[in-house]
C-alpha cells in the first residue's frame, strides 16, 4: 500500500519493529470522537462505508483536519489514500461477524495519514486505549503486518474487560511467567510466527496474557494453517486455541478461521 496512511481502531501499542503495551487509564464509557472526524466523500468509498455500517455496524471516519485526543494526535489523509486504506480494511472486518464486532464494541474505524501516541515510540503500528474503538497502522508496514496488527488489536477489544484470567494463564507450561522485556525483542519486518517457542505463537506472545491471546487470535485468522501445523505438535497450543475458540464461539458462534 502506497502512500502514508494510518488506519484508526482504538485499545496496545504496535511498533514497526517492536510491540509494547499503551498505557490504560480507566474510562468507564465510550468517550466522544473530537472534531476534525468526517466520513468518505467519494460515491464509491460513501457506499463501501454506508455499507459496513450498515452490514456490521462500525463507521469509518477520515482525518480532515490535524485531530488532537487525550491519547494520541492524527494528521490530515487525503481522499486518494484514505480510500485506499478503506478498500483494504473492508475484507478484514468482514472476515468477522457483526455479534462478534458488537462484542468487540467496536464503533469507529478511523483513517490518518500518520499517528502518534503519548510516550509511545515512533513508527507506530497499532494502538489501543481503554473506553475507545480506533485502530492505528501505518503504511511503511508490509500488508500482511497490517492484516496481523488489525486483527490483533481488534481482539484487544474483545478482551479488555479481563483484568486478569487464571483460566488462560493455566494453560501455560508450568513455571512460565510472562517476560515483558524478552519479548519486545520482535524481529525487525514485525511480529511474526516463532516456531521455536512451545506454547506460544510468537516472541511477542510471551510479554503478557494479553498478548499472548491477541497474537493467536490475529494468526488464526490470517495464517490458520500455520498455527495448526505448529499445534499439532505443541499440546500447551492446542489447549489456548480451544480455549480461544470456545470464547469466540460464546460470543459470535463459529469464530473466523477454518476449524
Amino acid at each position: 500500500m502506497a502512500g502514508a496512511l494510518a488506519l484508526a481502531v482504538a485499545l496496545g501499542l504496535v511498533a514497526l519493529g517492536r510491540v509494547v503495551r499503551a498505557p490504560v487509564a480507566p474510562a468507564p464509557g465510550e468517550a466522544r470522537l473530537g472534531a476534525g472526524w468526517a466520513p468518505p466523500a467519494g460515491r464509491d468509498p460513501a457506499s463501501v462505508a454506508a455499507l459496513l455500517e450498515q452490514d456490521l455496524g462500525v463507521t469509518v471516519l477520515y482525518a480532515r483536519q490535524p485531530v488532537r485526543e487525550p491519547q494520541f494526535s492524527a494528521s490530515p489523509i487525503s481522499a486518494k489514500d484514505g480510500d485506499r486504506a478503506l478498500y483494504f480494511l473492508l475484507p478484514e472486518l468482514r472476515r468477522h461477524s457483526r455479534a462478534f464486532l458488537a462484542a468487540a464494541r467496536l464503533r469507529h474505524v478511523l483513517l490518518a495519514a500518520s499517528l502518534s501516541a503519548t510516550g509511545a515510540p515512533s513508527g507506530v503500528v497499532g494502538l489501543t486505549v481503554a473506553g475507545q474503538t480506533f485502530f492505528a497502522a501505518d503504511a511503511r508496514a508490509t500488508e500482511p503486518v497490517l492484516q496481523h496488527v488489525f486483527h490483533h488489536e481488534l481482539f484487544h477489544l474483545v478482551d479488555a474487560q479481563l483484568a486478569s484470567d487464571p483460566e488462560w494463564d493455566a494453560t501455560n507450561p508450568a513455571g512460565f511467567a510472562y517476560d515483558r522485556r524478552d519479548a519486545v525483542k520482535v524481529d525487525p519486518s514485525g511480529s511474526m510466527i516463532d516456531r521455536t517457542r512451545f506454547g506460544f505463537i510468537s516472541r511477542y506472545a510471551t510479554f503478557s496474557a494479553s498478548e499472548d491471546k491477541a497474537e493467536l487470535f490475529a494468526f488464526l485468522v490470517t495464517d490458520a494453517r500455520q498455527v495448526r501445523e505448529l499445534a499439532a505438535r505443541d499440546s500447551v497450543l492446542r489447549r489456548k486455541i480451544a480455549l480461544l475458540e470456545a470464547r469466540v464461539a460464546a460470543l459470535a458462534g463459529a469464530p473466523p478461521w477454518p476449524r
